[in-house]
């Protein structure tokens, strides 16, 4: 009877690893540089070649709420959100102490069905289906605020907890630090954000 057992959970062991779902990069937390774009760009892209590539934006924002995300050692100046529908890139110019490295995009925050991650992740998606394409993240953070609400430009999203993903690179600049962070909102993903900057 024991034989048995240890046979047949043997048996489910080896299954489940060949039924499991497809992890771009195993679960450690982080992910492939393939997956750190989203519509057809990434931060660190010049300005000059997005527009060059995606024509111009479908609406242009310059104010407050031109979210980052960058370190305590990058300079944002000139800030200014590109949306390309429901895609939106903070472009700036951005120098670290004397170095400058030009206008650039510094963050891409994706707040609809207008895009997936290279893997397919869209807003909407069930965090179920997060663990399923990346794995589990390095972190998680919940925001116990009262409204659960940020703004980015003119839009408003809702989350109440961020999965953090770190992708798997080396850098020798500015952009030390690549993210992925997945905002979720009971149980299902409302904004898809890559940002760089150390």
């Amino acid at each position: 009877m024991l034989k048995k057992s240890l046979v047949a959970i043997s048996l489910a062991c080896v299954c489940s690893l060949f039924m499991a779902p497809t992890q771009v990069l195993g679960s450690d937390g982080y992910i492939s540089t393939s997956e750190y774009f989203i519509g057809g760009t990434q931060p660190g892209a010049f300005e000059e070649n997005v527009l060059q590539s995606l024509g111009e934006p479908t609406e242009r924002y310059k104010g407050d709420y031109t979210y980052t995300k960058g370190g305590p050692f990058v300079k944002y100046t000139n800030q200014e959100i590109l949306f390309y529908n429901g895609i939106g890139l903070t472009v700036a110019d951005i120098s670290v102490g004397s170095d400058n490295y030009g206008r650039r995009v510094a963050l891409i925050l994706l707040l609809d069905r207008s895009g997936t991650t290279p893997s397919g992740l869209a807003v909407g998606d069930s965090i179920q289906k997060v663990i399923e394409l990346y794995g589990l993240p390095m972190g998680s953070a919940r925001n116990w605020k009262v409204d659960k609400s940020t703004r980015f430009g003119p839009y408003k999203f809702m989350y109440d907890e961020i999965y953090s993903y770190r992708v798997k690179a080396t850098r020798t600049s500015w952009d030390d630090m690549e993210e992925m962070d997945v905002y979720t909102y009971k149980g299902r993903v409302t904004a898809i954000c890559l940002y760089t900057g150390y």
